[in-house]
C-alpha cells in the first residue's frame, strides 16, 4: 500500500465521519423538534427549556451540515436557531404571559415543524449523495485527446480528407 492510498483511505475515514455526525445530529434536531412542539402543547412554560436545547442542537446540525456540504441542513440548523431567537423576541416584546404565548408558540411551532420535515427530507438526499466514495479517477492522455481514427491503410482519417480535399 502506499502513502497515497493511506492518505485517501484516511480521508475517506474523516469524511464518513462528518457525514455521520451530520446525520446523528439533523436525526437528532428532529427529535428535540417533536419533544418541543408536544412539550409546548402540554405546558407553554417548558418552551424555555426546550429553546436552548432546541438552539444548540440546531447549531450542531448546521456546523455538520456545513462541513459536509449539505446546505439544506445548515438551513435547517440555522432555522431552529432563528426559531428559538424569534420566540424569546415576542415575547419580551409584546410582553405576553403563558396564556397570551400559547396559541403563536402552536402556530410558529406547526410551521417550524413543516419546514423542517421538507428541509429533513432535502438533507438526508444531500448527504446520500455525498455519502459516494471519491476515489480519484486515473487521467491518462488517452481519455483526455480522442484518438483519430484510422483508415484502411493505417493513415489518420484526417489526413486521408485533406488528401481528398486537394484532389
Amino acid at each position: 500500500m502506499v502513502w497515497r492510498d493511506i492518505l485517501l483511505d484516511f480521508d475517506e475515514y474523516e469524511r464518513a465521519s462528518r457525514l455521520r455526525f451530520a446525520r446523528g445530529s439533523i436525526s437528532a434536531l428532529g427529535v428535540v423538534y417533536i419533544l418541543s412542539f408536544g412539550l409546548s402543547l402540554i405546558n407553554i412554560e417548558s418552551v424555555m427549556g426546550t429553546g436552548v436545547l432546541l438552539s444548540f442542537v440546531g447549531v450542531l446540525a448546521a456546523r455538520g451540515s456545513f462541513r459536509c456540504g449539505a446546505s439544506a441542513g445548515v438551513v435547517a440548523g440555522a432555522l431552529a436557531v432563528v426559531l428559538s431567537l424569534s420566540l424569546f423576541v415576542a415575547v419580551n416584546a409584546y410582553g405576553w404571559s403563558p396564556s397570551e404565548a400559547e396559541m403563536p408558540f402552536a402556530i410558529i411551532g406547526g410551521v417550524a415543524m413543516a419546514a423542517f420535515g421538507g428541509l429533513n427530507t432535502l438533507t438526508r438526499q444531500q448527504l446520500t449523495a455525498l455519502a459516494t466514495p471519491m476515489r480519484p479517477t486515473p487521467i491518462s492522455t488517452s481519455t483526455l485527446l480522442p484518438v483519430p481514427e484510422r483508415s484502411r491503410s493505417g493513415v489518420d482519417n484526417c489526413v486521408d480528407e485533406r488528401v481528398a480535399q486537394n484532389a
